[in-house]
């Protein structure tokens, strides 16, 4: 659903730190989906015997224990940001049209991965339900968790492709959010390592 004509904007239009608050919390949701999925979109191998896959043997070993350990702070950085005030978030530019216009191209972009992930041929795994921290927060739809993804070049690149640009429209607000909410700065990291593999595979099956 485009950000635009989600309803939980009527909900959060007084309240940036709360919408900033679900977006937070559903950046975890994605990167864990994209690492849950690491087999898939990180294969071993691929039905075109000339794509090289080596090379993430280690990111697939390790990926779910660090992710596992980002996701302690989960609630602590949402904490951390429902405490910030609209002054502090209108320093940095999350309040207002500035703040919808980045959630816009982040949902978008999320929502074009949910689309591909449905449409890969895969199975779709139901995924665990957690409660947020504070009835502030409201969780989006999960990025859905796809077993069995066709290990085709055809399909797998556009996977990655797109997986990458949906964690890459998060970084527009959470560079800002982090400024102000430090927590979250493991969050970034990760993200941009689970990004940047993704970016690497693509473009050795260019």
């Amino acid at each position: 659903m485009a950000y635009f004509g989600d309803p939980r904007r009527e909900f959060f239009a007084s309240d940036p730190a709360a919408e900033l608050g679900s977006f937070a919390w559903n950046v975890f949701d994605d990167v864990g989906a994209l690492v849950d999925m690491r087999e898939d979109l990180f294969p071993r191998y691929t039905e075109e015997p000339e794509v090289a896959i080596e090379g993430f043997d280690e990111f697939r070993e390790l990926a779910g224990q660090a992710f596992g350990a980002v996701l302690t702070t989960r609630d602590e950085f949402i904490w951390e940001i429902l405490g910030l005030d609209p002054g502090q978030l209108e320093g940095v530019g999350l309040v207002g049209p500035e703040l919808a216009l980045k959630m816009a191209a982040w949902q978008a972009s999320r929502d074009l991965l949910a689309a591909l992930l449905r449409g890969s041929g895969g199975e779709e795994e139901q995924q665990e339900f957690v409660v947020p921290p504070s009835e502030r927060v409201r969780p989006a739809e999960k990025i859905p968790l796809v077993r069995r993804i066709a290990r085709r070049v055809p399909i797998l690149r556009p996977l990655l492709i797109t997986g990458k640009a949906a964690l890459e429209r998060a970084d527009i607000a959470l560079g800002s959010l982090v400024k102000l909410a430090p927590l979250g700065e493991r969050l970034v990291e990760l993200k941009e390592m689970v990004e940047s593999g993704m970016g690497e595979l693509a473009d050795r099956m260019d």
